[in-house]
């Protein structure tokens, strides 16, 4: 069934750069599409490949975009090795939104997407957008472009503006640095989504929203980042904002289905959690009935110790490949190894985590 969300003229933007186009995009696009009343538009690079056997919902709007922008002469410093150029997208992704909203319509309002944002179907599209741009905070130095939220065409130019002055600024800033600078020296101009920390303070009937901390923790962290080994709860130990550590807000709460709501449980208060940030983008969770999907993450939360549940092998030795290619294999065995002796929250070797994990296999033989 369509959810009308009821405010006016807002659209949903999903931004890829790269030559290959994920499936995960793709499906959450159309994911998106159908559950809601809105138009959705999916923008990518000219050339970019749709994945074989994945097809676009009729309704979808899909766009081509260039990216040869003035901003391109400003240098960045970043390694451009790092994932095909992974923090010069991510800025990038931010920087085209003035073009994007130009085209789209100047009297539009946007709400960009990141393409492994899961937005639950209750999403109170009406109640928490407003006149002010919004996005997530993260910590002390970084917010999340996990969704971004622009009211209107003067304020896109104004955040492209302060982007640009950001780099001119610090050649080796990433958008997350960058959006929090800018949040900070406009607090009146920027609101931030209600996260976990707005939990020891919250209104229920609003609910929570996760830009990336409590997702990456249910749901798991991209493989690439654990050397291809699937870990739940890997980011035990990250401090949210409120100065506590994720392990310890989640050991006092609970999170479970309600008639397809995701429900955030603390103490006697009971609210709607309304999106999630799929950092580790199992594609299962991206279909349109994907429950239980969600369920099976549901759970491994009632335990907050880190659990392995997966290794997947090809993107352990597609990273060999790549560190071999780049003549950073020694580096990369050494952050392995580094990984491998690495203790969480709670004092337990991840060694000794993927060794429950084999044992376990081998016992279910």
């Amino acid at each position: 069934m369509k959810r009308n969300q009821g405010i006016e003229n807002l659209k949903i933007v999903f931004i890829y750069l790269g030559r290959v186009i994920p499936r995960y995009v793709i499906m959450n696009a159309n994911r998106i599409q159908e559950l809601f009343n809105l138009d959705v538009y999916l923008f990518i690079e000219s050339g970019s490949d749709i994945p074989n056997g994945q097809s676009l919902d009729s309704r979808l709007k899909v766009r081509t975009i260039t990216t040869n922008r003035d901003y391109e002469a400003i240098e960045l410093k970043h390694d451009k090795n790092f994932r095909q150029g992974f923090w010069f997208h991510t800025f990038e992704r931010l920087l085209l939104l003035k073009t994007i909203h130009n085209e789209i319509g100047i009297h539009n309002r946007i709400l960009h997407v990141e393409a492994d944002m899961l937005i639950m179907p209750s999403f109170p599209f009406s109640s928490v957008l407003g006149d002010r741009l919004k996005w997530f905070r993260c910590n002390d130095v970084s917010d999340v472009a996990s969704i971004v939220y622009l009211p209107n065409i003067s304020e896109t130019k104004w955040l492209y503006s302060q982007l640009v002055a950001e780099m001119r600024h610090d050649s080796l800033v990433t958008d997350m640095s960058a959006l929090k600078r800018i949040r900070t020296k406009n607090l009146n101009r920027i609101e931030i989504f209600d996260d976990l920390s707005s939990s020891f303070n919250l209104d229920p009937t609003s609910g929570i929203f996760d830009g990336s901390g409590l997702g990456m923790w249910l749901c798991g962290v991209d493989p690439r980042n654990t050397f291809g080994i699937r870990i739940l709860h890997e980011n035990s130990e990250e401090k949210i904002p409120h100065g506590e550590t994720l392990g310890k807000i989640l050991s006092e709460s609970h999170l479970y289905l309600e008639n397809s709501t995701l429900k955030y449980k603390k103490g006697n208060v009971i609210c709607d959690l309304h999106c999630l940030h799929i950092h580790s983008k199992d594609e299962d969770l991206f279909c349109l009935n994907n429950l239980d999907a969600l369920q099976k993450y549901l759970v491994y939360s009632h335990s907050i110790v880190p659990a392995m549940i997966n290794f997947e092998s090809s993107v352990f030795l597609n990273l060999l490949k790549q560190n071999l290619q780049h003549g950073t294999f020694y580096s990369y065995v050494k952050n392995l190894l580094k990984f491998l002796v690495k203790r969480d929250e709670f004092g337990s070797l991840r060694l000794f985590v993927i060794a429950k994990y084999i044992v376990g296999r081998r016992d279910l033989k």
